[in-house]
């Protein structure tokens, strides 16, 4: 092997090993898959998927699919597309059924991220600005809690990040390999996730490359596209467009992507620190921008990541769409890159780029991957996997727990990991008790007395009942309020949750249960 494949097989093994240690620091492997309420669903989905290639192929996959509903009601495909769920379900069969599993897939989309950021800087400007641009990404700490759950949200700044290296290509170059490869890319990232709708943009935003002049159908298209994009505004399903509106929206935009690009999250003291620790990397990645203006020096790659950062902007803009920081990795993968072209930039004005300053920078680059792997923040863990573990399950329970989303969702994923047949069934106070959205907002009582309550727990023959205590939700403070009234048919059992936050009621067996 040559010196350069020894380094670069080197710098594999050790990224590798960092997002490896990132997981395990932050106790992933072992905590409840609730960092928030979308992932017990992300993880729900993806068993779907993979107990139907085992256990029912090539029958209907609807019927299927709510069956493991009527079990585990966190099925969300449909909701989000199925591309990161079908990946995860094939690296199951290979791997097996668990959350190791399922967080190993993850580790598997943050290594190719990682080290296609490694070899297309590296390719295009020199080792030690890839080893800058890889540290900002790896040490964020919306990759670090993007890479410590189960979302697909790594895999769509994968995708996003190859369509846009060849939609750079094409566009200055018009060859049609870049251009089956940025279509093929952009489909790919649509079927992760709608937020790969904002490729549809970065051809327009990097029109000025193209060497010959810009055809009519390009602008045809572009108009139908921010039509399209406006439509809601002008059917009023969306605030009305205003420079009031914007500018507000844009500042928050642009304070985040600085926010989330910062130090890792044990850092943080005060919000003002914590938002002052992401400017360097936001100030090299304005002084990488300069590289898109230079002509020899693969300018069509780093207009293609400053585009995607305006064009991210753009879409935030126009589509109705929340501002939070897991939606800001794609953006921030592509200041991640210009961050890397600005340290180049910078030390070819001030120093001669040679031997030791590269050696520094390179080894100040590794030693921050380290530390930041080293302070990585624990993840929340809610205990339902202790619990389950400790036979909270028995027999053909039916369960009912009442809490919030992710209380809702932390115990519906950990009993379907430890239970592939199906032999429980985990209902949602939200769902059975309350008519709500699909985060649980507009929530109405489904029933109006404590007798309508009972009677729908009879009939759907529930043993087994938690309920979250500070939980201000009103199917929640029913539920307890008729448990109350019921102690006898439904008694506490001490000691059973790991929570002091968690309440568990079993019912009294029916000779047990005194008459009036």
């Amino acid at each position: 092997m040559t010196p350069r494949r020894v380094r670069d097989t080197a710098f594999c093994l050790l990224s590798t090993l960092l997002l490896l240690a990132t997981q395990y620091g932050s106790g992933a492997f072992t905590a409840d898959l609730a960092l928030d309420p979308d992932e017990p669903a992300h993880a729900v989905s993806s068993l779907v998927v993979r107990d139907y290639i085992v256990q029912a192929f090539p029958h209907n996959p609807i019927h299927f699919a709510w069956t493991f509903y009527a079990h585990y009601p966190k099925v969300a495909i449909g909701h989000w597309p199925p591309l990161f769920y079908f990946g995860e379900a094939i690296w199951m069969l290979l791997v097996g059924r668990s959350q190791v599993a399922l967080l190993l897939f993850v580790t598997l989309c943050g290594a190719a991220l990682v080290n296609s950021f490694y070899f297309e800087v590296r390719r295009r400007s020199s080792t030690a600005a890839a080893l800058v641009s890889v540290a900002v990404l790896m040490s964020s700490r919306v990759f670090h809690q993007m890479l410590c759950g189960i979302r697909p949200d790594i895999l769509l700044a994968l995708m996003i990040f190859w369509a846009a290296v060849h939609c750079g290509e094409f566009m200055r170059f018009g060859s049609r390999r870049s251009r089956n490869f940025f279509l093929a890319f952009t489909v790919a990232a649509l079927l992760v996730h709608g937020r790969g709708a904002v490729l549809f943009l970065l051809p327009f935003a990097l029109l000025p490359l193209r060497s010959r002049v810009v055809k009519w159908k390009w602008l045809m298209a572009g108009a139908v596209l921010l039509l399209l994009m406006l439509m809601p505004h002008l059917l009023h399903q969306a605030p009305p467009l205003s420079l009031h509106a914007f500018l507000p929206r844009a500042r928050d935009f642009i304070l985040s992507i600085v926010f989330v690009t910062g130090w890792p999250w044990r850092i943080r003291a005060v919000d003002g620190v914590t938002l002052v620790s992401g400017w360097p990397w936001a100030v090299l990645a304005v002084s990488g921008m300069s590289l898109v203006f230079r002509q020899g020096r693969q300018q069509q790659f780093w207009a293609a990541m400053a585009g995607l950062v305006g064009c991210s902007l753009c879409f935030y803009l126009l589509v109705p769409v929340p501002l939070e920081y897991r939606f800001l990795l794609t953006s921030m993968q592509a200041v991640a890159v210009l961050a890397g072209g600005g340290i180049d930039v910078l030390l070819q004005r001030i120093l001669p780029y040679r031997g030791t300053p590269r050696l520094v920078l390179s080894a100040a680059a590794i030693g921050w991957m380290v530390w930041a792997t080293a302070h990585v923040e624990a993840k929340p863990d809610l205990g339902y996997r202790r619990m389950i573990e400790n036979c909270l399950l028995c027999g053909n329970d039916v369960v009912l727990i009442a809490g919030d989303e992710r209380n809702e969702g932390g115990l519906i994923v950990e009993a379907s990991l430890s239970d592939p047949d199906r032999v429980h069934t985990v209902m949602r106070a939200s769902k059975s008790l309350a008519i709500s959205g699909w985060l649980g907002w507009d929530r109405r009582l489904l029933f109006s007395s404590s007798s309508e309550v009972l009677h729908s727990l009879d009939q759907a023959h529930v043993s087994l009942i938690l309920v979250q205590k500070e939980c201000p939700y009103p199917q929640v403070a029913q539920l307890r309020t008729v448990l109350a009234q019921n102690a006898a048919e439904w008694h506490l059992v001490p000691g059973a949750s790991q929570r002091n936050e968690i309440e568990v009621y079993r019912k009294t067996p029916a000779q047990d249960v005194p008459s009036n």
